[in-house]
């Protein structure tokens, strides 16, 4: 604790010995584990909030680093903004893996907030992760969504691509650690070990998949008292939604369940009812509770 009031203390300290002033602002949801995204390919990490001070480290595009504080600090006769971040050499995506901790502009990190739902894309393509014992496959549709296909079961998930504000060819796959990069022929993707652009080249058992429901539009529940599971198949109620409610469709899954004597496939749904911090509960219903509207759109 006393380590953390004397790291306070000298960080104050330095604003005010420099003439650089400090906000409490919150510029982006930053969501799980405090990660952003490096969304330029010449973002710098430097020792100092000032672009004269020494430069640590030039860091890849899509690469993801971790927000240590959410308090900006203004320099450079007050038109450049900067976070304080942490870098790690793993994927642990932890504070306690940070190795290199430095100073970055704003205009090179993107949060939540920083993304829109893509409307369309400019092709389709597949993203394959090989390892030792598995293959992942993610397949990316013209109409926005994205499937995630897992071949010991033959089954998939789908969810809605999000497209970057500060930077418009680089795309996340729900929100996700899977970002990727998308300029006129250019693929670029680190989480993948292959790469197809050529549908005819995707595996068969793939190539004819699409999800049967619209992602990223409303439906409305068709009868009272609907649970919503914070997971599939989990006792945990988050709410009870009524009948006529209109939700929207974020995700779902072609593998089918039976709960009760209800039978259909796990949808996630944002049931736009607040929380106290001012969030809405998402969580999971079968489909079969759901009623397609005609009007498609976003809030």
């Amino acid at each position: 604790m006393r380590k953390v009031i004397l790291l306070s203390l000298l960080f104050f300290n330095f604003v005010y010995i420099v003439n650089l002033y400090a906000k409490n602002i919150r510029p982006f949801t930053v969501g799980l584990l405090d990660k952003v995204l490096i969304v330029s390919n010449n973002a710098l990490l430097f020792e100092s909030p000032t672009v004269s001070s020494r430069v640590l480290k030039e860091i890849p595009i899509l690469e993801y680093a971790i927000l240590l504080s959410n308090r900006a600090v203004i320099s450079d006769n007050k038109k450049l903004e900067w976070f304080f971040v942490g870098l790690y050499p793993t994927n642990l995506f932890s504070k306690e893996s940070v190795k290199v901790r430095g100073w970055i502009e704003r205009k090179y990190i993107a949060g939540f907030d920083d993304f829109e739902p893509a409307k369309k894309m400019k092709k389709e393509i597949l993203l394959i992760s090989e390892d030792a014992d598995d293959s992942s496959y993610y397949r990316v549709y013209l109409n926005g969504t994205w499937g995630s296909f897992y071949e010991d079961t033959k089954t998939a998930s789908y969810s809605q691509i999000y497209q970057c504000k500060l930077n418009e060819n680089i795309y996340v796959l729900g929100l996700g650690s899977f970002a990727f990069l998308l300029e006129d022929e250019k693929v670029y993707a680190p989480f993948a070990t292959k790469i197809l652009t050529n549908s005819d080249d995707f595996p068969a058992w793939i190539k004819g998949r699409e999800c049967p429901m619209n992602i990223g539009s409303y439906y409305t529940i068709a009868v009272d008292g609907v649970p919503v599971r914070k997971f599939p198949f989990h006792d945990k109620v988050l709410v009870k939604i009524t009948k006529d409610t209109k939700v929207k469709l974020l995700e779902w899954s072609d593998e089918k369940a039976t709960v009760g004597n209800v039978s259909g496939y796990w949808a996630y749904i944002d049931t736009g009812i607040k929380e106290k911090d001012g969030t809405t509960i998402k969580g999971w219903i079968l489909d079969a509770y759901l009623k397609a509207i005609l009007v498609r759109g976003y809030p």
